[in-house]
C-alpha cells in the first residue's frame, strides 16, 4: 500500500494561481482552495471532529459541501453521504445505524428536527473562503486501504446498500478515468451531478487529480444555461440531461466548449445517442457502479456511421470477466472496501477477489463489453426466460420514446407476461399498431409485451435512474393513473 499525496496541496505548491473551483460569479485558486481546505480543517476539529469521526453530510451542491468533503479527507474522517430528499426521520436513523458523531449541513429546515438539531452543523459555520498567500508545509497524505465514504448505492433494483470507498478506490479510478478521457489545467468539469452520488464524487477526484477546473451551478441547480458562458470542457450526463442538452435552442456542439460527454447511469435510447453523436458532440458511453467507486467502462469517443460503436473497455486498474451463467465480475484497485452494516463492515468478495455485480453481459474478443442487463430482473414467461432490458433496449431505439421500463405482471395462462411503462418525447403520440410491428421485427412473440402505457407526471424523474421495484409497485397499485398507448 502506498500514501496518496492530496492533489489539492500538490496543485496549490505547483500552480498555486490556477482556477480550482468557479461557483456564482467567484473563483478560488489552487492555494485559495487549499487554504479554505485547512481553515475548515480547524474549525471542524474545534466542534469535536477528529480522525476516525463518521460525519453525516446532507447538502445539496454547492463550494462549501465540496470544501467541508475535502477538509474531513484531510482529516481521515468518514463521510456518510446522505440524499438531501430524505425526511428528518430518515436521516436521524441513517444518522444512528452508522453511528455518525455529527452532521454537516446547508438545508435550514435540518435545524429545526428535534432528533437533529444538537448533532447538526451548518457549512457556513465552518467553510470560509479565505484569501491566504500561504502554502502548505508539506502534502497531506491519504492511506490507500483508508476508508474516506460511505456512499449509497442507487436503489433502483431494490434496497439502497451503504458501499464503503476508500482513498485508494477513489484515486485509481480517477487516475484511470484521466488516462483514458484527458483532463488537465485549462479543461472545466461541470458538477451536475450530485456529491451524494457515486457519479458526483467521480467529478471531484477526476477534477483536482488533473489539475483543472470545477464549475458549481448555483444552489446546485440548473446547469445548462451556463455551459457556454463558463466554458465548460467535460460534462456527466445521464440520458435525460443528454436529451434536454439537445433541446436547448441555439446549443449545439458548434457553439460550446466540450471536449468530452461521459453518458451512464441509466439505459440509453439508441435514437437519443445516434442524434448526439451524429450533431457532433463527443460522447463518451459508461459502464460503472458504486462499489468500483464510478466508472468500470468507458467506450471511445463516438463517431458517427452506420454502426455506432459504444462498446465501454476496462479502464486502467480495474478488470472484468464473465462467469458462465453470464453474470459480470469485478476487481481491481477500484474495488470497494465491503458493505457497511452499522458500524460493521462486511465484505462482498469471493475467494478469488472478484464482486459479481448482479449484470448480465458478454466481454467480445476485443474487450468490449455489452450490458444485458439484471440478473434478478429475469422471469418466466410460459417457461420462457424473458429478460426485460433487452425488450427496453429495443423500445428505447424506437423513435419518440425516452424512457422505457418492462415488468412482469401475473398472467393465469402464462404465469407472468411483460408490461412496457413508458415516457415519450412532449408532442410524440405513439401508435400501439406502429409499435407492436416494429417489436415483432426484433423480438419472437412471447418476448413483446401483452400492454404499453404511459407513467404519469407524478413518478420522480430526475434521480439517476428510475426505481423499477417503486414504478412496478406503482402500477400494480393503481393502473388508471397510467394512461394506456392506444
Amino acid at each position: 500500500m502506498t500514501d496518496i499525496s492530496c492533489p489539492i496541496a500538490v496543485h496549490a505548491r505547483i500552480s498555486p494561481d490556477a482556477p480550482a473551483i468557479v461557483f456564482v460569479g467567484h473563483t478560488l485558486s489552487y492555494k485559495q482552495l487549499d487554504a479554505a481546505i485547512g481553515a475548515a480543517v480547524k474549525r471542524m476539529q474545534d466542534r469535536g471532529v477528529s480522525f476516525g469521526s463518521r460525519v453525516g453530510i446532507l447538502a445539496r451542491n454547492d463550494a462549501a459541501y465540496v470544501i467541508a468533503l475535502l477538509a474531513l479527507w484531510r482529516m481521515g474522517s468518514l463521510s456518510v453521504l446522505l440524499n438531501p430528499r430524505l425526511p428528518s426521520l430518515s436521516v436521524e436513523a441513517e444518522l444512528s445505524e452508522f453511528g455518525c458523531d455529527c452532521l454537516l449541513t446547508n438545508i435550514p429546515a435540518m435545524g429545526t428536527s428535534p432528533g437533529i438539531a444538537e448533532q447538526k452543523i451548518f457549512l457556513h459555520e465552518i467553510v470560509r473562503f479565505e484569501r491566504t498567500e500561504a502554502l502548505p508545509e508539506s502534502d497531506p497524505l491519504f492511506k490507500e486501504d483508508q476508508p474516506a465514504v460511505i456512499v449509497f448505492t442507487s436503489g433502483s433494483q431494490g434496497a439502497a446498500k451503504a458501499a464503503v470507498l476508500s482513498f485508494g478506490n477513489l484515486f485509481f479510478n480517477a487516475l484511470g478515468a484521466n488516462e483514458h478521457m484527458s483532463f488537465g489545467p485549462g479543461d472545466r468539469w461541470l458538477l451536475s451531478l450530485p456529491l451524494f452520488h457515486v457519479g458526483g464524487l467521480g467529478i471531484v477526484w477526476r477534477v483536482f487529480l488533473g489539475g483543472g477546473t470545477m464549475v458549481i451551478p448555483a444552489d446546485g441547480g440548473e446547469w445548462l444555461p451556463i455551459l457556454g458562458k463558463e466554458k465548460i470542457s467535460h460534462l456527466s450526463l445521464v440520458p435525460t440531461q443528454l436529451f434536454r442538452l439537445m433541446r436547448v435552442p441555439g446549443c449545439s456542439a458548434a457553439t460550446l466548449s466540450l471536449k468530452a460527454i461521459l453518458l451512464g447511469g441509466a439505459p440509453i435510447p439508441g435514437a437519443l445517442l445516434e442524434q448526439a453523436v451524429s450533431a457532433g458532440f463527443p460522447v463518451y458511453v459508461t459502464y460503472g457502479l458504486t462499489e468500483m467507486a464510478s466508472q468500470v467502462a468507458t467506450s471511445k469517443k463516438l463517431t458517427a456511421g452506420r454502426d455506432l460503436d459504444r462498446r465501454a473497455r476496462a479502464l486502467p486498474y480495474r478488470d472484468m470477466a464473465i462467469t458462465e451463467a453470464g453474470e459480470i465480475l469485478v476487481k481491481g484497485k477500484t474495488l470497494f472496501l465491503g458493505y457497511a452494516d452499522g458500524v460493521e463492515l462486511r465484505s462482498a468478495i469471493n475467494t478469488d477477489g472478484w464482486f459479481a455485480t448482479g449484470d448480465l453481459g458478454e466481454i467480445d474478443a476485443e474487450g468490449g463489453l455489452k450490458v444485458k442487463g439484471r440478473k434478478d430482473n429475469m422471469f418466466l414467461s410460459g417457461g420462457e426466460n424473458i429478460l426485460p432490458e433487452e425488450i427496453e433496449g429495443y423500445l428505447l431505439r424506437y423513435k419518440g420514446i425516452l424512457q422505457a421500463v418492462v415488468a412482469p405482471v401475473l398472467d393465469e395462462e402464462f404465469g407472468a407476461r411483460p408490461v412496457a411503462l413508458l415516457t415519450a418525447e412532449p408532442g410524440i403520440t405513439i401508435s400501439r399498431a406502429h409499435l407492436m410491428a416494429y417489436l415483432e421485427l426484433y423480438l419472437p412473440k412471447f418476448k413483446i409485451p401483452s400492454a404499453f402505457y404511459y407513467w404519469p407526471e407524478t413518478v420522480r424523474t430526475e434521480a439517476l435512474k428510475v426505481s423499477r421495484k417503486e414504478l412496478l409497485t406503482l402500477f400494480l397499485q393503481g393502473k388508471e393513473v397510467f394512461r394506456s398507448v392506444d
